[in-house]
């Protein structure tokens, strides 16, 4: 299973990684039969940047708040992309998984993941696929 998102300010992963794993995935299948992806908001500025990523073979979305600098309920406060995010995954059946534990990773801020933020998404999102990771554990 690979897991990435992109952290450029926390991590330094651009969305470069998402075509990285992609290919990665399509030259090894048997190796790697699930993948995650995220994007920063500023990344998905519309509905064709989530689709773009469908095609890669995304199966699924993975919001790390603590490293991407957010909460899940930006969109409330006119981070639009995390809605068209959301919505583009509730519509193509895409689970999203939030990381709702802490980081030891430098720059991060372990307030985005507090799981309560999800509450707004999953009303807002009813028919959105939701995982909790990590349960408030701390993870790197």
């Amino acid at each position: 299973m690979l897991i990435n998102y992109v952290a450029p300010e926390v991590i330094g992963f651009t969305s470069a990684v998402n075509q990285w794993v992609a290919d990665y995935v399509k030259e090894n299948p048997q190796a790697a039969d699930f993948m995650r992806r995220t994007a920063p908001p500023h990344y998905a500025k519309h509905l064709a940047d989530v689709e773009t990523d469908f095609k890669l073979g995304i199966r699924m979305i993975k919001i790390h708040p603590p490293h991407q600098l957010l909460f899940p309920n930006d969109y409330q406060n006119g981070v639009k992309e995390l809605e068209i995010i959301y919505r583009a995954a509730e519509a193509n059946g895409i689970p999203v998984m939030f990381h709702t534990g802490t980081s030891i990773f430098a720059n991060a801020r372990n307030r985005y993941g507090d799981p309560i933020f999800i509450d707004d998404v999953a009303v807002d999102f009813p028919k959105m696929k939701i995982l909790l990771a990590h349960g408030g554990g701390r993870c790197g």
